[in-house]
């Protein structure tokens, strides 16, 4: 299934410049797309003067019908957030390093947005593999804390506690995986590692927001179980 970053289109959508197309320049109205099979893509509204709102929209938008956010209203032409390929061809540049083409697939501003069946039925099998994957993953991260805790029984006391707090937050700490449609929670080092192996060279860009998204909860969890083990050792029973 193609992937896009949904998060990234919002975050463009805000470095907007000051809509439809005045003489001599080009009208971008119209709905795009990166791919014209897609059931999501961008609503390129007229605003005022010579400006444009934008609005990512898929199935089940609810921005889409009504009017759009000023804040993301922009002129497309000397905004250096898009570059014109051609008279329907946009490249937009997302905060991210992210660049993907949109073309104009038509310029019904509400063309209907729906999955085929092939994709919904596609749509269960990912849920199902998900669940399978996160179970998998938490057994097998489970056994692993589980002897590692056995292996760190004759450690002087404090560092036993460090070890194993810094075990239990690589583990299990939650995370988010940037991902299509959106970013998705899940545990820090599965999100980590799912977003490696299916990183695709248009998603390099992405990597370092992953990086956050990991490492980031990774850390502040560790502080937090070190900081409870602490306060463990001083309030509660003495025998670990």
């Amino acid at each position: 299934m193609r992937r896009g970053t949904a998060l990234a289109v919002a975050a463009a959508l805000a470095l907007g410049g000051a809509g439809g197309a005045s003489a001599g320049r080009a009208d971008y109205a119209g709905f795009w797309k990166e791919n014209c099979s897609d059931p999501y893509g961008l609503q390129i509204k007229p605003y005022r003067g010579d400006t444009y709102t934008i609005t990512f929209c898929g199935p089940g938008s609810r921005h889409c019908g009504g009017d759009a956010d000023p804040r993301s209203a922009t002129p497309i032409e000397g905004d250096p957030t898009y570059e014109i390929l051609g008279p329907a061809k946009i490249r937009i540049r997302y905060a991210e390093g992210y660049a993907p083409v949109y073309t104009r697939c038509t310029m019904d501003l509400h063309p209907v947005l729906e999955y085929s069946a092939a994709d919904q039925a596609e749509g269960r099998r990912g849920m199902v593999f998900a669940v399978l994957i996160h179970l998998g993953y938490l057994l097998g991260a489970s056994a692993a804390y589980l002897l590692f805790h056995r292996h760190t029984r004759n450690l002087p006391p404090m560092r036993r506690r460090l070890y194993r707090t810094g075990l239990a937050a690589v583990l299990f700490a939650p995370g988010l995986l940037w991902s299509w449609p959106i970013v998705s929670p899940t545990f820090a080092l599965l999100a980590l590692v799912v977003f490696l192996v299916d990183m695709s060279p248009a998603h390099a860009a992405l990597l370092p927001a992953q990086l956050l998204y990991s490492a980031g909860p990774m850390l502040v969890a560790w502080v937090l179980l070190f900081s409870a083990a602490l306060l463990w050792r001083t309030w509660g029973p003495k025998s670990d």
